[in-house]
């Protein structure tokens, strides 16, 4: 079996456990909040599974959202660096909020905010990335003024911690709180798929485990 069936069967074991998650954790959208995501290209089966699950709750949750998908010609760095600009436009005098989820393997996404005008940047209240590694990036997150940011450092299966993550972070939890019960929830799943993973297991789950960067009290009231 694949690494690359491997995460996708463990997102499905994961996503499936969320059935025992009440609705009544979606709690009322915070009055100018924005979501904008982006997933990048992978496989179909990948792309359809990711945005099932995303979109139902980003529209729950916010008060409005944008998601993106990359296509083979079209990474859609235009297209993030455009919604961001237009919701620092939206937000400018309103108190608004944007919180940024990068659905990836991994790539420099922070040196593309880096390069826009400072003026066009919004007020980032999370910033989120699924991609192996990119915890490192959560410094320079913080200086382009995310009030919080969420990584992976390694080699993941980000999906897995995913599929707990979201729904407890719009439920409204500190994103502290958010990440200590996701890493949780996360670990038992990979425990659980040793049969399957065997010696990378322990790899796996360390490079899973996600590191919170900035204010542990942020939450999405």
């Amino acid at each position: 079996m694949s690494r690359l069936q491997l995460t996708g069967i463990l997102g499905v074991v994961a996503l499936l456990s969320m059935a025992a998650v009440p609705t009544t954790t979606v709690r009322a959208k915070r009055p100018c909040a924005t979501a904008i995501a982006l997933r990048d290209r992978v496989p179909f089966e990948q792309m359809l599974g990711t945005k099932a699950f995303s979109v139902p709750l980003l529209a729950a949750g916010y008060d409005s959202y944008i998601y993106l998908e990359a296509t083979a010609d079209d990474d859609g760095r235009g297209r993030l660096l455009a919604a961001l600009a237009a919701a620092r436009a939206e937000s400018d005098g309103e108190g608004c909020s944007v919180d940024l989820f990068l659905l990836a393997h991994g790539d420099e996404f922070v040196s593309w905010v880096e390069d826009m005008p400072a003026a066009q940047v919004p007020p980032l209240r999370l910033v989120y990335d699924t991609g192996a590694g990119d915890a490192r990036q959560g410094p320079r997150w913080l200086a382009l003024g995310a009030r919080s940011f969420v990584g992976h450092p390694g080699a993941n299966l980000a999906p897995v911690f995913y599929a707990f993550f979201l729904p407890t972070w719009i439920g409204g939890a500190p994103i502290g709180d958010v990440v200590s019960e996701s890493n949780r929830r996360a670990f038992a799943v990979i425990v659980g798929a040793r049969p399957y993973l065997g010696e990378q297991t322990g790899a796996l789950w360390r490079g899973t485990r996600a590191e919170l960067f900035g204010d542990a009290t942020t939450a999405k009231r």
